[in-house]
């Protein structure tokens, strides 16, 4: 699903990736009929990352002057397609259970279609364009409207379990990407597109009901993007004041917030132990310890960056909207590679079977590459009294697990620094900075994590 779990953490913990050498193993051009190798359309896949369940990549793609728009199944090992359906355009991600496809998009309209065939089982009508990612949970299928409704749906037929109308505090709401669901309660994500409050909901996941609610802003139109749920704590990106905020799980006031963001409607939290990740329109991907709310590291990229990355084996993940894909490490935020895999991109890259897939325009991509063996436990671990401060703290510095960066554009080389973080500017004016708090920080933050992996297993599914 969106998200990779019902947290959205967007972290398969146990996953290998590539850090160096990336090369491709194969691309499937939506824009291609397959059967005549023709280009029948001005393809493009927007807004929509890759699914991949059952030994297929499913993703959806678009046209510019063609109603010729299809759901994609690619075989994941050959890159071959196993079957397309056809729908209208699509420009979200989709999720699997119950052996079916859900997906949703601009002519609202949401479906439910056979995983192994491809069949068409059921359509169900929404009041307007879907920009949010359904997520399955518990024989529900949950999403977003841009009429200000968010839906659980009936997987096998379709129905309407029950509906959630945002309309009673503002008339403009619309929901973007995939939102989080932990403990029985969904976090409903809300962006103002007019200027008019925006809020954030956390809604029983059963029944509907309101648990609680947060106003982000009164005025100036903007709010949340998808956040991500923690061991402890609730993440929100907050468009609207250009701040992260974090919500002790249970709690309505935030533990802490942290400023200097420039976050768009899509632009949703990842958090892998000890730290949160988010790229944001301002051209960086910035770390922030996920106790403290104290900066990590930020580490530029060339362009915005419009989508969540995806953090692993010790590396976060993020496309920016030139097109280039960076592997920042997650100890101090050096980047590790840039690859230049198409025109303007914007999706979340996925881990899988020790490859990344994406999608670039018109284009789905399998990556392979060496992987090097890395991890986020070193970041957050305690300090050991017998070794140096420079390995306590999120300084930049050239650490022994740095990897051979490399580059698909050979302009590009001359600004790696292995796990050198991007930018590392110090300051006491809640710019990123490093130094002894930062050292404080991580040590508190790892002993929570210590912690919080005592009390049990995640609910990833």
């Amino acid at each position: 699903m969106d998200g990779f779990d019902l947290r959205n953490t967007r972290f398969p913990r146990d996953a290998s990736a590539p850090t160096s050498n990336l090369q491709q193993r194969w691309s499937f051009d939506v824009s291609v009929d397959r059967e005549t190798g023709d280009q029948y359309k001005t393809g493009r896949i927007e807004y929509a990352p890759p699914t991949i369940a059952d030994g297929k990549v499913l993703i959806g793609d678009g046209a510019l002057r063609s109603d010729r728009n299809y759901l994609h199944a690619i075989d994941v090992d050959s890159g071959e397609r196993v079957w397309r359906q056809g729908m209208p355009e699509l420009n979200t991600g989709v999720a699997v259970g119950e052996g079916r496809v859900f997906a949703a998009g601009n002519a609202s309209q949401v479906y439910g279609i056979d995983l192994e065939t491809g069949t068409e089982l059921w359509q169900w009508g929404t009041a307007a364009r879907v920009r949010s990612s359904p997520k399955y949970h518990a024989g529900s299928v949950y999403l977003g409207c841009d009429d200000g409704t968010f839906y659980a749906l009936d997987p096998e037929e379709g129905f309407s379990q029950w509906e959630y109308d945002t309309t009673r505090d503002s008339s403009n709401l619309r929901m973007y990407g995939t939102q989080p669901i932990h403990d029985g309660l969904v976090y409903l994500n809300t962006w103002a597109s007019d200027d008019g409050p925006s809020f954030l909901y956390a809604i029983d996941a059963d029944a509907g009901r309101t648990e609680w609610r947060y106003e982000l802003a009164a005025t100036g139109g903007g709010g949340a993007a998808p956040p991500a749920v923690g061991e402890e704590y609730l993440f929100v990106p907050d468009g609207a004041n250009g701040r992260l905020l974090a919500f002790e799980l249970g709690s309505l006031d935030p533990a802490w917030e942290k400023s200097d963001f420039e976050f768009g409607p899509r632009n949703g939290a990842a958090v892998a132990d000890c730290r949160v990740v988010v790229g944001s329109q301002g051209g960086h991907v910035t770390a922030v310890d996920v106790e403290t709310g104290e900066w990590a590291w930020r580490s530029d990229t060339r362009a915005p960056v419009e989508m969540p990355v995806t953090i692993a084996n010790g590396t976060a993940y993020a496309v920016d909207e030139e097109g280039y894909l960076y592997g920042f490490a997650m100890s101090g935020g050096g980047k590790r590679f840039e690859y230049r895999i198409g025109s303007r991109a914007s999706t979340t890259p996925r881990a899988v079977d020790g490859d990344l897939f994406l999608a670039s325009r018109s284009t789905v991509q399998r990556l392979t590459g060496q992987a090097g063996s890395h991890g986020v436990g070193s970041v957050c671990e305690p300090a050991d009294p017998t070794t140096s401060a420079s390995r306590t703290t999120d300084a930049a510095t050239t650490t022994a697990d740095a990897t051979t960066n490399t580059v698909n554009d050979p302009t590009t080389s001359a600004g790696n620094t292995g796990d050198r973080a991007g930018t590392t500017a110090s300051g006491s004016d809640g710019s990123p900075g490093f130094g002894v708090l930062a050292a404080a920080s991580a040590i508190a933050a790892a002993a929570g994590v210590a912690l919080r992996r005592a009390r049990g297993a995640s609910d990833e599914e």
